[in-house]
């Protein structure tokens, strides 16, 4: 694991979920790794705001889902970008 993914896993591990997507998106910017938008997604589907607590449990699945699927979304843009343009 490398100094950025500790750091990363340190945020998240304290909850602090939109430092870690700061960093995430910091992270993309330097790189376009598959590796990274992995992991982003990976935490995308975990990861909880402070503003969902208050929704039910279906409705919280629902936003990290959804959350998850946006970062699939512009990996695949990226590479489509990449590979046909």
């Amino acid at each position: 694991m490398n100094l950025k993914q500790a750091y990363i896993n340190f945020e998240t591990a304290e909850g602090e979920f939109e430092r870690a997507r700061a960093l995430y998106e910091r992270l993309l910017d330097r790189t376009k790794h598959l590796k990274v938008w992995l992991s982003y997604a990976e935490f995308e589907a975990t990861a909880m705001d402070m503003d969902s607590l208050d929704l039910p449990e279906d409705e919280q699945k629902k936003q990290c889902i959804q959350s998850a699927r946006s970062m699939w979304i512009q990996c695949c843009a990226l590479v489509l970008l990449i590979f046909y343009c």
